[in-house]
């Protein structure tokens, strides 16, 4: 290889080693962006600049990457979290003269992305991106409530990894409270890791392997939210917590509601066996000889069903429509 395996490069491989050969080696890219790719990336700097003790400026943010081509996730639009009013009226500026209910056009939108005019894109892309300030606020505001009191200090932030065969960036490392050395990855997920993540991990293998760590973990935060509603008969001060209901049970007035989201998140932490850090190099040295030498088979398996989605190299494969 010309230059050494990332273990994002060895994730294609194993996806479908096709797709490692057209990205990595051909270096036809998709053109399209994901939501993910630019929330995680987001979530990055945020959290280096809070690990530093720096500002960010998450407004700013959100309004380069609001525009930008992308794909979004079905879980990234939560109704609950938007002002529905105010995107009726931005679609009727757009030009939008339906009856339908606006979140039932939404959810359209965001299932049939691929067919979007411009104006269709320009109010999917306004809706998911107030949905995804709202989780990215709540998500860091967890980080600042949970995480951080466990941390003394962190250092090693977005450090460049190299054993001349493979390579990664380090999310940071950190010296907790407890007194342990930790080199940590930051996830954002949609639902809660399980205890044992770290020790199932290659990649915290491999990466505690490369920076001589005894001990490697998980920072997850979680893109769902709990709404925490307050419902407020204004008439009569009848409180509801939570619920469905929308009309006041004493006076049947309509019920006020306000939310305060908040993010559940998770700090995991083990000790990472030799055995592990050894099993996962030799799986990616074994990959790098797949690669030198040329092989690389479809995984024909993996076409349609890639993170929920198809894989953007579907129609290169299978050439449907042809």
């Amino acid at each position: 290889m010309d230059k050494p395996l990332s273990f994002s490069g060895y994730k294609r491989f194993t996806e479908c080693p096709k797709k490692y050969e057209y990205y990595d080696i051909d270096k036809h890219r998709p053109e399209q962006l994901s939501s993910a790719l630019i929330v995680g990336s987001i979530i990055d700097e945020c959290v280096g600049a809070i690990l530093k003790g720096e500002d960010y400026d998450l407004n700013s943010m959100i309004e380069e990457n609001t525009f930008k081509e992308m794909s979004f996730f079905t879980n990234d639009l939560d109704l609950d979290l938007i002002d529905l009013n105010f995107l009726e009226n931005h679609a009727r500026d757009l030009g939008w003269t339906g009856t339908d209910d606006i979140g039932t056009v939404l959810k359209g939108l965001l299932a049939d992305q691929k067919n979007l005019s411009a104006g269709q894109t320009s109010l999917l892309a306004t809706a998911v991106w107030e949905s995804l300030h709202i989780k990215i606020t709540a998500m860091l505001a967890s980080f600042n409530k949970w995480i951080l009191p466990q941390i003394k200090n962190a250092s090693d932030i977005q450090l460049h990894l190299d054993d001349g065969k493979t390579h990664g960036y380090l999310d940071f490392t950190a010296e907790l409270k407890d007194g342990r050395k930790v080199l940590f990855d930051l996830k954002t997920s949609s639902m809660p890791y399980s205890d044992d993540a770290v020790l199932k991990s290659p990649q915290l293998s491999l990466y505690a392997a490369m920076h001589n760590y005894e001990y490697a973990g998980f920072i997850v935060l979680c893109k769902n939210l709990n709404k925490n509603k307050i419902k407020t008969c204004i008439p009569c001060g009848t409180k509801e917590k939570g619920g469905n209901r929308k009309n006041c049970a004493t006076c049947k007035e309509p019920l006020d509601v306000v939310m305060e989201p908040t993010s559940f998140s998770q700090l995991l932490v083990s000790k990472v066996p030799e055995h592990n850090k050894s099993l996962t190099k030799e799986a990616l040295y074994d990959t790098i000889k797949c690669i030198d030498n040329g092989i690389f088979p479809r995984n024909l398996n993996s076409c349609f069903n890639q993170y929920g989605q198809e894989c953007p190299y579907v129609s290169t494969c299978w050439k449907r429509g042809k």
